[in-house]
């Protein structure tokens, strides 16, 4: 065995880097060595608050390496670690561990002796478990639980150890980790995000593009995001546009933050971006250098276009531009070799009976006005007789261009951000189903809406998809039903109903099926 020369005293100053410096980290488990990883840059110092009848009690306080002062203090009982696990989760010890005895009746004085000798407390036995004896640190010279426990199992007096691991065994209703999703991204609950993302989290054979400001693709929320095909409308190259802005980089939040516990989280992560920019040295925009932008997407791929502008409340009544409308209309028809490109466009935030143009050209275009986190109509999402869908549109916390990683997620408002629920939803549709024509994507998205709020719904004859309101359209998009429309559509085509020689049944359909059903019966069950 190990022999540790034990220091009796009071330890009133600690080092921040002799607590973390490098050094094999361990725990002990069944009598095996498990190597941890441990956080170099925060601690948990514990102190002791309250003496009464005996029993001591202490508080806990998380600590930086920026708060090394903190250290010297002489109330501090312990400095514990702070364990590093997969994924970015976190692990705190507590100052307490746990010492099991070979004989519970003749070992409790070796403990007491081995416990005296390193300043910690023992505290007693375990209810309903007599072997098992909770230990306190307390001002020893091993001023943490997981040395203090290799210590007492090393010295072989023992049978076994269990160091202060503080365990999360909580259910979380977060399907993610990003620490704001919870809390600030209420439209992904509001449109059943998480219950999509059993199915799929977007494919990287689905390119979205985004037809906006240049987008700021070094941002964090980035890290995992493919980007691919870069176009700058206004000097018509390849070379990604460093001009970065607040709206792109706003809207590719939406669609593309990855899942990567950070802050927020994109609808559709996994897809691959096509950033494709315009000028932001003024507001205007030549239609053809838009026009160009589309083309770019259809000829090198893309699935979904994102398409966050318009003219303002139809304020060009009488100006239309044959070369803009020729490039959407294109893209519509031959994009995705024939099956057509899915084209979304913001309804526009001038609050009025008037979609912005170009929204409203072709009935194929999704049309996306907005609702706010208690399904009203919020003043400024825009409609008319055009308006498809809507999704939410206030209080969307995404992604932010600044130098400042203090600043760079932002709250915003708008039909710009509502769009992007929508093109983000498209390529989950399209990464569960890439055989869909954009047509079937369309039929998906508003045939599968929520009718939210006290609106009226009524049939019309130019609406196939159900019921529909000149406010919110067919309602708000529920992407949980939207993928699971898609997989029926999917399993229909591969066999779902009968497996015969003729066709191909492969082993993801039969997943897929058991899926299927069970997410039929939660959205029936609404």
């Amino acid at each position: 065995m190990k022999k540790i020369k034990i220091i009796i005293g009071v330890v009133s100053i600690f080092s921040f880097a002799s607590l973390t410096s490098a050094k094999e980290f361990y725990y002990f488990h069944n009598g095996i060595q498990i190597p941890l990883l441990i956080n170099k840059d925060s601690v948990c110092v514990y102190r002791e608050i309250n003496n009464k009848d005996g029993q001591k009690t202490f508080s806990a306080e998380t600590i930086s390496k920026t708060q090394n002062e903190k250290l010297e203090n002489e109330s501090i009982t312990s400095v514990e670690y702070i364990i590093q696990e997969r994924e970015g989760k976190q692990v705190k010890m507590s100052n307490m561990f746990y010492v099991q005895l070979f004989d519970p009746i003749n070992d409790v004085e070796v403990l007491r002796n081995t416990a005296d000798k390193t300043n910690t407390i023992v505290n007693g036995s375990i209810p309903n478990m007599p072997d098992w004896y909770e230990l306190v640190v307390n001002h020893s010279k091993i001023n943490n639980s997981l040395e203090m426990s290799n210590y007492f199992y090393e010295t072989g007096l023992f049978k076994n150890v269990d160091p202060g691991f503080i365990f999360d065994f909580s259910h979380s209703s977060a399907c993610v980790t990003d620490s704001n999703f919870t809390s600030r991204q209420w439209g992904f609950t509001a449109i059943n995000a998480c219950d999509a993302w059993e199915f799929t989290k977007g494919s990287p054979n689905i390119k979205i593009a985004i037809i906006d400001a240049a987008i700021y693709t070094s941002h964090r929320e980035f890290n995992s995001t493919i980007f691919v095909n870069f176009y700058n409308t206004t000097t018509h190259d390849s070379i990604p546009d460093v001009e970065y802005s607040l709206h792109g980089t706003n809207v590719c939040g939406i669609i593309a933050a990855d899942h990567n516990h950070a802050q927020i989280a994109g609808v559709a992560p996994n897809c691959k971006i096509m950033p494709i920019s315009y000028t932001t040295q003024n507001k205007n925009v030549v239609a053809a250098n838009l026009a160009s932008g589309i083309s770019w997407a259809v000829n090198h791929g893309a699935d979904v276009i994102n398409c966050s502008w318009g003219d303002h409340n139809g304020q060009y009544q009488y100006l239309h531009s044959n070369i803009l409308e020729s490039a959407i209309q294109n893209a519509l028809i031959t994009g995705r070799n024939g099956k057509g490109c899915t084209i979304v466009f913001a309804s526009g935030n001038e609050g009025a009976n008037q979609v912005d143009y170009p929204a409203y050209v072709f009935s194929d275009i999704l049309t996306v006005g907005s609702i706010s986190s208690n399904n009203s109509f919020p003043y400024f999402s825009s409609y008319d007789e055009n308006i498809d869908i809507v999704a939410p549109g206030t209080e969307i916390y995404t992604t932010a261009y600044s130098s400042n990683p203090n600043m760079q997620y932002i709250e915003n408002l708008g039909t710009s951000f509502s769009a992007p629920f929508v093109s983000g939803l498209a390529g989950l549709i399209l990464s569960i189903n890439p055989n869909l024509t954009q047509k079937g994507v369309a039929d998906i998205i508003e045939s599968s809406t929520q009718k939210v709020g006290n609106y009226l719904y009524t049939l019309h004859s130019n609406r196939p998809n159900g019921l529909w309101n000149d406010s919110v359209g067919y309602g708000l998009v529920d992407a949980h039903a939207a993928v699971v429309e898609a997989i029926y559509r999917l399993m229909n085509i591969t066999g779902f109903v009968l497996l015969c020689n003729s066709g191909q049944y492969g082993l993801q359909n039969l997943q897929l099926e058991r899926l299927y059903i069970g997410h039929m019966k939660q959205i029936y069950s609404r």
